[in-house]
């Protein structure tokens, strides 16, 4: 299946040209002459933005089966393929629709994760807050693939633990819809009485999507904040709504802790529009009540990307 695109501004390539109108009328003639490699006669500044699988106006190609008839446009690599190298992509519709895979026993796939809602001051050697996030192997009863393990001691009452993922090639300025289907573990049994509130019950999943990257900045307060609208006690935000608790259905027994594994289904209710590049940001996270550890092992992430009409 074609491989959903990244788009990078590539330098235009600049053909030799012939002596006399022949020439000219040559190379015009043979742009649909597949298997010729000549570069002289293929014009590759053709620019593959929006039209991966087809063929550009200059007459060279950004489909799969240029590499063998050697007639890609100079950007195809930059703009049709990179993201199959990431993993991640499935397919992409005519319709435009675009449907995205994550298996973190593949990799991260470019997954990054990261911390908001804590003053960075008080984690001195990270002994406070126990931040960390990076691909390992699960626990031994889900088998012996990696997942994107997340976890960190919520001291601030607030911490929000994240993933975040870079989407490009896509329409570029476009409202998409985002679907989520979430694949992760969780030891968090139902039920329990913790500190602040329950391990499962009080640690909020959120989901959703942003034009520009998640970052975070200091405020007035020295906390730390990140640049989105999150989901709050006022109802689902612009950027990301509640998906669900991280409660495992398990009862009670904390002598009898256990990572199983929870499917969470999820549409954000808002869109979210693509830049000039046609980029967006993905992101997943947990806002905490629980004042305590909590960790979680992110399995499968698919995403479903549909452009509004």
């Amino acid at each position: 299946m074609p491989a959903t695109s990244h788009i990078f501004a590539s330098a235009t390539l600049m053909i030799a040209s012939f002596i006399g109108s022949s020439a000219c009328q040559s190379d015009t003639a043979e742009f649909n002459n597949r298997g010729d490699k000549s570069d002289e006669i293929i014009d590759r500044s053709g620019d593959c933005q929006g039209i991966c699988g087809s063929q550009a106006s200059t007459g060279c190609f950004c489909d799969d089966s240029c590499s063998d008839f050697g007639d890609c446009c100079s950007n195809k690599a930059q703009v049709c393929d990179q993201t199959s190298v990431d993993g991640g992509v499935d397919a992409a519709t005519n319709s435009g629709v675009v449907e995205l895979t994550f298996d973190f026993a593949d990799g991260t796939h470019s997954w990054i994760g990261d911390f908001a809602d804590f003053p960075p001051g008080d984690n001195v050697d990270n002994q406070l807050y126990q931040l960390e996030a990076e691909l390992r192997t699960l626990p031994s009863n889900l088998g012996t693939d990696t997942a994107f393990y997340i976890q960190g001691n919520n001291a601030s009452d607030d911490l929000f633990m994240y993933l975040k993922h870079k989407v490009q090639g896509l329409q570029i300025s476009t409202d998409y819809s985002i679907g989520y289907q979430i694949a992760f573990a969780s030891a968090a049994q139902s039920g329990c009485v913790g500190v602040g509130g329950s391990p499962g019950e009080s640690v909020a999943m959120v989901a959703g999507g942003t034009t520009v990257e998640p970052t975070q900045t200091l405020d007035d307060l020295d906390i730390l904040r990140i640049n989105l609208d999150k989901n709050n006690a006022a109802g689902p935000a612009q950027n990301a709504s509640p998906v669900g608790d991280v409660a495992n259905g398990q009862p009670c027994d904390l002598s009898m802790e256990t990572f199983l594994t929870i499917n969470r289904t999820h549409t954000h209710p808002h869109a979210i529009k693509t830049d000039a590049d046609g980029v967006l940001w993905l992101i997943i996270g947990t806002d905490s009540g629980f004042e305590a550890l909590t960790a979680l092992f992110y399995q499968q992430i698919k995403v479903t990307l549909t452009p509004s009409l």
